[in-house]
């Protein structure tokens, strides 16, 4: 289900862009004295978020210089093209930098409120809800100042606050919720369906977020709320937002049935709208993986062959990706066994086994790729700056140059006027490479000082800094690199009652480290994602990292799945240092191997019964083997001094408190190692 509500939140992003802009729909369309360039702006938005991919960047280059967009518009465009294209990393850093750098005054308030908006929402879709909310609170209240914001543009930024808040669990979430619930019906009374499909994916979203975070009551009271809209639309019945919006509410009232425990009466409820359902291509495919997870093999299968004879024949080898075959691919073989359908079956397995490694190394280089766009954008901006710096600094000291020689010539008549012009020259030529020496190797240093920040920045975004807010638990994380960029590692999953968690150390530092590392979290997030068992995990990402390592690498990962509903911890050591439950190292059975060294060997997974009102530490070896300036290593044993009575700490409290004292340890040596810390306590 939180998939499908990732997806919606994405789709958003078009639907609320009209709210911001300053004007409704229906006067938008009596604008007949638009500029030429403005036209063109907003014709090439339409296209490039339909084109889904980046063909149209060539075009965009070749109207910025030719001046038929400003540097700030075409930015945007380029913005929403990797945004489209799903590289929405890089969207991200466009939408910021116009969001920081814009004057609004120049380039208008409407194009500076769509800034935001697209910033705000792409940040929700990347679950990063604080830096949502802050970039929509700010804009309120500059816009607001401004004396430019209006009903659509508020609604529009209150949307975005609410449904973070509501991904957060805060408890302000339910006053925004009402407040933006009241402008979106007070806009659509006074501007009909245009302003009424806002309201209803408002609504819808709610109810999808409350549903997974399994408040079923409100998410019931938002769902009715949405099915009652949709009957007052005043649209045909037989249009197709109607009809795709009935799809949508009928898989959802499927789901919430399902949550309330209601399996029977969701099943029947879903029968009897099965032809309203099918509507819908999105809807198809989750009511392929509900007839699944009911065990209707056949009705599922047939579903699933009907998305993929839906699929165009030349886009089918292109959705061979990772995400598709866990989504479409997988389900769809399993469908295909539970029906007897051997010959299906064998025919999907086959073709799952011809793609696997093209989609596995497609998925690599996605992620390669998006981290260099995101490089060499930024590396690129900050080269023409420096050389605008350098150019400017060169023209003023040419023009010291010629003054101070000028001065020479009007002073000196003599016979020595020319020797000591000679002179002045030589000693100036000294000079001036000194300085070129000088110059070039400050900039070089510069540089290389920029880009492993920008490198640093970039691995720190891969580690989450927002913890799941969840009855009775306590988990905080932190991870604090010895160099620019590093080798350790943590991350988190959350699905429905189970929390997936790893720490790992990547063997090596520097930047070979950092792009390992980079690519086990991803790793881990994708296979925790499909709710595997931690061994299964490691068996996974071994055997994917080991493929292709001529360097011979390796990550040492502790790997846990913490039921919350009971307490049970299962987990998988992979050669990292034993975890500290309570003040005692936790005794591990089986030693398995680091990840990425030899592929197909065997991990062995442990259980701990119940951990309830334990406090479990995971940790790097820059803890216990951080140095001060004599090489004295912190140890074990005051590792365990310092865990003994921590009990009335919570997770946040214990890390600050090792953080503070491997510094006291190393009195002002530098730090010889990364280092990683994650306390979890359930509570009782």
């Amino acid at each position: 289900m939180k998939r499908y509500l990732i997806q919606l939140l994405t789709v958003t992003a078009v639907l609320t862009t009209a709210l911001s802009c300053g004007h409704d729909q229906q006067s938008m369309r009596k604008e007949t004295a638009e500029s030429d360039k403005n036209a063109l702006f907003k014709r090439l938005v339409t296209e490039t978020w339909e084109a889904k991919d980046e063909h149209l960047l060539p075009v965009i280059d070749s109207l910025e210089a030719a001046g038929e967009l400003s540097p700030a518009k075409a930015d945007f465009i380029r913005g929403v093209t990797y945004d489209r294209a799903r590289h929405i990393k890089v969207g991200e850093q466009y939408y910021a930098k116009l969001y920081e750098t814009v004057d609004p005054e120049k380039e208008g308030w409407d194009f500076y409120l769509e800034v935001a908006t697209r910033l705000s929402q792409i940040r929700m879709t990347m679950s990063d809800y604080k830096g949502s909310i802050d970039v929509a609170t700010e804009i309120l209240d500059r816009a607001e100042k401004a004396g430019k914001l209006n009903d659509g543009a508020k609604a529009s930024y209150l949307w975005s606050i609410a449904v973070c808040q509501t991904g957060l669990g805060l408890k302000e979430a339910e006053q925004t919720r009402q407040e933006v619930y009241e402008l979106l019906e007070k806009r659509a009374k006074e501007h009909g369906n245009g302003a009424s499909i806002n309201l209803l994916v408002f609504t819808y979203i709610i109810a999808e977020t409350k549903m997974v975070q399994g408040d079923y009551v409100e998410a019931e009271a938002w769902l009715k709320k949405d099915e009652d809209m949709l009957k007052k639309f005043t649209q045909p019945g037989d249009s197709a937002i109607v009809r795709e919006y009935n799809s949508l509410l009928a898989m959802a009232r499927v789901h919430l049935l399902e949550g309330q425990n209601k399996g029977e009466q969701a099943y029947a409820f879903f029968r009897k709208s099965l032809p309203i359902v099918v509507i819908s291509p999105e809807c198809v495919s989750q009511a392929a993986e509900y007839l699944l997870s009911k065990g209707k093999y056949d009705e599922a299968a047939d579903l699933y062959d009907r998305i993929d004879k839906s699929t165009p024949t030349d886009n089918k080898e292109s959705e061979m990706n990772l995400e598709n075959i866990g989504v479409n691919i997988i389900p769809r073989l399993q469908a295909n066994l539970g029906a007897g359908r051997k010959d299906s079956a064998i025919a999907i397995a086959q073709r799952l086994a011809e793609n696997y490694n093209q989609a596995l190394n497609k998925d690599r280089e996605d992620n390669a790729a998006e981290l260099a766009i995101i490089y060499n954008t930024q590396g690129k901006e900050m080269e023409i700056a420096h050389q605008k710096a350098e150019l400017s600094q060169q023209r003023l000291w040419g023009m010291g140059i010629a003054l101070g020689l000028l001065l020479v010539f009007f002073i000196v008549y003599t016979e020595y006027r020319r020797r000591a012009a000679n002179r002045l020259e030589a000693a100036h030529v000294k000079l001036q490479n000194a300085y070129d020496q000088l110059e070039e190797t400050t900039a070089a240093k510069e540089r290389i000082e920029s880009e492993l920040r920008i490198a640093r920045d970039i691995q720190m975004s891969m580690v989450p800094d927002v913890f799941p807010e969840y009855k009775n638990l306590d988990m905080y994380a932190e991870m604090t690199p010895a160099k620019e960029v590093g080798g350790d590692l943590y991350g988190y999953v959350i699905q429905g009652d189970n929390l997936y968690f790893c720490v790992g150390d990547v063997s090596g530092k520097g930047v070979p480290a950092s792009l390992f590392m980079a690519q086990s979290a991803r790793l881990f997030r994708t296979l925790a994602a499909e709710g595997m068992m931690p061994a299964d995990i490691a068996y996974r990402m071994n055997n994917a990292l080991s493929e292709n390592n001529d360097h011979g690498m390796f990550v040492t990962m502790f790997i846990g799945l913490l039921h919350l509903d009971t307490g049970c911890l299962d987990f998988c050591n992979c050669g990292h240092n034993p975890p500290i439950l309570d003040g005692q190292f936790l005794k591990v059975a089986y030693d398995n191997q680091p990840l990425g060294l030899w592929e197909d060997d065997p991990f062995e997974g442990e259980t701990i019964a119940n951990i309830r009102g334990h406090q479990l530490l995971i940790y790097t070896d820059g803890l216990n083997e951080a140095e001060n300036a004599a090489n004295k290593l912190l140890g074990n044993k005051r590792l365990l001094e310092l865990m003994s009575d921590t009990q009335s700490l919570n997770s946040h409290q214990v890390i600050d408190m090792l953080k503070s004292a491997v510094e006291e340890h190393r009195n002002g040596a530098e730090p010889n190692d990364d280092l990683t810390l994650m306390c979890i306590t359930l509570n009782v």
